[in-house]
C-alpha cells in the first residue's frame, strides 16, 4: 500500500454553490444544499424532500453521500487544477463513519482514504502498458509495472459532513 501523502490541493471555494457546479460539470442533479462538507458547519445538505426527489421512488441517502464524495474529489483534484497538475484514476474507501447529533439536527461525518495518480503519471503508466513492449508482449515485467503504478500513487485522507436529518433523525 502506498505511503499517505497528501497532493497539493486546495478546498473547494465556500462562494461557489456544490449543487450548481456539480450539475453544470458532471450533469447530476443531486437533492442538497449547504457548504461543501469539510466540517460540520459546512456540511452538505442532504434534503429528501428536494423537488428533484421522485416521492414515489425509495430514497437512498447514502448513494447520495457516495456520489458527493467522489463528485468533490473529482471535482478538488481534476477540476480545480490546471491539467498539468491534475490527477487521474481516483478511487476511495470509506474509513470510519460516525452519526452525531446536535439541536435536533443529524450529521454524518465520513472519514475515507482516496487514492489517484497524477495525470502525467498516469498517462505514462497507461502508455508503457498499450505500447510495442507492453503488456502481453515478450520481456513485459507486469510485476515491475504495477509496483510503479503503486508507488506514484497518493493516498490521502479527507472527511466528508453531511447533514442527513431529513431522511435519518426528525428535527425537533
Amino acid at each position: 500500500m502506498p505511503p499517505i501523502q497528501t497532493p497539493s490541493v486546495n478546498r473547494l471555494p465556500a462562494n461557489r454553490d456544490p449543487r450548481t457546479l456539480i450539475f453544470k460539470i458532471f450533469e447530476e442533479e443531486l437533492p442538497i444544499r449547504g457548504g461543501w462538507g469539510y466540517s460540520k458547519e459546512d456540511a452538505v445538505v442532504i434534503d429528501k424532500h428536494d423537488p428533484s426527489v421522485n416521492p414515489r421512488l425509495p430514497f437512498h441517502g447514502v448513494g447520495i453521500e457516495r456520489q458527493f464524495v467522489l463528485n468533490r474529489l473529482q471535482l478538488e483534484l481534476i477540476t480545480a487544477l490546471p491539467q498539468e497538475e491534475s490527477y487521474a484514476d481516483i478511487k476511495w474507501e470509506l474509513i470510519r463513519q460516525s452519526v452525531h447529533q446536535d439541536g435536533g439536527r443529524t450529521f454524518d461525518c465520513l472519514r475515507c482514504e482516496a487514492f489517484a495518480l497524477r495525470y502525467l503519471d498516469w498517462l505514462a503508466l497507461k502508455d508503457e502498458w498499450e505500447g510495442p513492449n507492453g503488456y502481453g508482449s515478450k520481456g513485459f515485467d507486469e510485476e515491475t509495472h504495477f509496483k510503479k503504478r503503486r508507488d506514484l500513487t497518493f493516498r490521502f485522507e479527507c472527511e466528508y459532513w453531511f447533514e442527513i436529518t431529513s431522511f435519518f433523525g426528525k428535527s425537533v
